[in-house]
């Protein structure tokens, strides 16, 4: 018959959800560099610009592929964080 309302016991994913959701969005950032520097390295831009890409549209289609790509992989984190991190009530222990 005691209560354990105030208390909340540790749980692994408390401590390591916010690492896994900071590697996921970490890892679409070095995705969308390598591309980009190996763009540069090949001088793929150079050559769209010889055929009369301007530099703000090459920019803009970067900007929205990186959008497109970095939202998905957001809204799969916010539809799983919750199989990541447990609901309110389920890492404590009841009473008996």
């Amino acid at each position: 018959m005691f209560s354990t309302s105030g208390r909340r016991f540790w749980t692994a994913s408390d401590t390591f959800a916010t690492v896994f959701f900071f590697c996921g969005i970490m890892f679409q950032y070095n995705v969308l560099l390598y591309n980009i520097c190996m763009e540069k390295d090949l001088q793929l831009r150079r050559g769209l610009r010889m055929i009369g890409l301007k530099d703000s549209v090459y920019w803009l289609s970067w900007l929205i592929s990186a959008l497109a790509i970095c939202t998905l992989a957001c809204l799969i984190l916010i539809a799983t964080g919750p199989s990541v991190r447990p609901a309110r009530g389920m890492g404590r222990q009841r009473g008996s």
